[in-house]
């Protein structure tokens, strides 16, 4: 009997930590924290979510620059609830590269992803999602 009651324990730990990891909203990774632009993105989901209008910048954050360790690191780590994710603070200077939901995780897919209009973004196509970061010193404490 004992041994069934450290199983089901296991178990159902196993399962709370898959659960509350298929949740998350935010990646760690350098010292900065990593979400979209777009509220409740999941990081780890893989239907597709659509940003097809401007929102503003998240107080504090600010656009991931496109940079290939962000893009080996954060971006073709997850699906992201898109297929490719945006990266730059520029629209000359953005890029999007391809979620581990479209094809090869972390390949080039477009430059000049990123439509700006003063401090609101936009991507070029719906099935992106923008990436932005804050420090991790000056991340809210809640990541779900």
């Amino acid at each position: 009997q004992h041994f069934s009651d450290v199983a089901s324990l296991l178990f159902i730990l196993c399962h709370l930590s898959t659960l509350s990891h298929a949740n998350l909203l935010t990646v760690e990774y350098n010292g900065f924290v990593y979400r979209t632009l777009m509220d409740n993105i999941q990081v780890d989901s893989t239907a597709v979510v659509c940003q097809s209008s401007y929102l503003p910048m998240v107080s504090g954050y600010s656009l991931a620059p496109n940079d290939p360790d962000i893009v080996s690191n954060v971006v073709a780590t997850h699906p992201w609830s898109t297929h490719v994710v945006s990266l730059g603070n520029s629209t000359a200077g953005s890029a999007a590269y391809k979620s581990t939901n479209y094809g090869t995780p972390g390949d080039l897919f477009y430059s000049g992803s990123l439509l700006i209009s003063g401090n609101q973004y936009k991507p070029k196509s719906c099935s992106y999602q923008i990436l932005i970061r804050i420090s991790r010193t000056k991340a809210p404490t809640s990541t779900m």
